[in-house]
């Protein structure tokens, strides 16, 4: 039988499969599929969090979820999809973290076992933003993080590099305004947040 599509698996773990498409689930399960069983713990992580936010993954974070037949599991870093926790944009504060002025904005992230939090500046001489960011291992074994690679995309196309210090926290300067994805590379994983927006207000 061939792997069980993700957004089947992803209903599976909710419950909302009908019985006998659960049934053909658990028999596919059962042959061994080292894929599925691999996707269907990454779906359980992210579910834990996005199931208690009410959020539904999109297609795109779903495809990061779906590593199988792309070699993904033996030729490269992990990959991790972060989910958006919190957006002081949109839930109007973020009670905890450092304040800023009315052109700033925090985000916290979750992807796997590390929280993300950032801020995004607007820098009124430059006419530009910076991005504030800190990934925090909830282990806390910051080894996990120093010294990482931050990447700025858009699209395929790497707009910016910087690197976190030994207590995860990085710094991009010069940002112009624009939807990005942010690529954290981890020591063993790489976090992806995909389509960050950036803009001045």
């Amino acid at each position: 039988m061939r792997c069980i599509p993700l957004n089947r698996l992803l209903k599976f773990v909710r419950g909302s499969l009908p019985a006998e498409e659960t049934e053909a689930v658990y028999d596919h399960l059962r042959t061994g599929c080292r894929d599925c069983h691999a996707a269907l713990e990454r779906i359980k992580k992210q579910s834990a969090v996005t199931d208690s936010q009410d959020i539904e993954p999109s297609p795109r974070v779903l495809s990061l979820l779906d590593e199988r037949g792309t070699g993904a599991l033996t030729d490269r870093p992990k990959r991790i999809p972060a989910v958006l926790i919190v957006d002081s944009g949109a839930e109007g504060r973020l009670l905890g973290f450092r304040g800023a002025g009315p052109a700033s904005r925090h985000l916290l992230y979750r992807a796997g076992n590390y929280d993300i939090d950032l801020s995004i500046d607007y820098v009124e001489q430059t006419q530009s933003t910076s991005i504030i960011g800190q990934s925090m291992p909830l282990d806390a074994d910051l080894n996990t993080v120093a010294e990482g690679e931050v990447q700025l995309l858009k699209g395929s196309q790497v707009n910016s590099v910087t690197r976190m210090n030994e207590f995860g926290e990085f710094i991009l300067d010069g940002v112009r305004p624009d939807v990005y994805d942010l690529r954290l590379k981890l020591k063993d994983e790489e976090v992806e947040i995909i389509g960050l927006t950036v803009s001045t207000g």
